[in-house]
């Protein structure tokens, strides 16, 4: 597992409530901002990239729902919470 902050390009931070709310509108990465990047066994479907799944602070893992949106508010992994990354952003995991 690794811990990340993301920042967007207007250079606020990324931060899940605790109803699952996604947003990027914080000045400053605290609790609320720090994603856990879980790595999935299970092979990628594309070449060099591996799976992930995205855990809030609040325990919840981020789901992308078919309109496109997000939201962290899934208890399981099933196949609308995981994401590709590239492969090697899992060394050291």
């Amino acid at each position: 597992m690794k811990i990340v902050t993301l920042k967007s390009a207007h250079g606020k931070y990324v931060s899940i409530d605790p109803l699952g709310h996604i947003v990027a509108d914080r000045d400053v990465a605290r609790s609320w901002e720090q994603i856990t990047v879980e790595p999935i066994a299970a092979p990628a479907p594309t070449p060099g990239v591996r799976l992930v799944a995205l855990k809030s602070a609040h325990g919840k893992y981020v789901s992308a729902q078919p309109d496109g949106s997000l939201i962290a508010d899934r208890d399981i992994v099933g196949a609308w919470e995981q994401f590709e990354v590239p492969a090697d952003f899992l060394v050291g995991l």
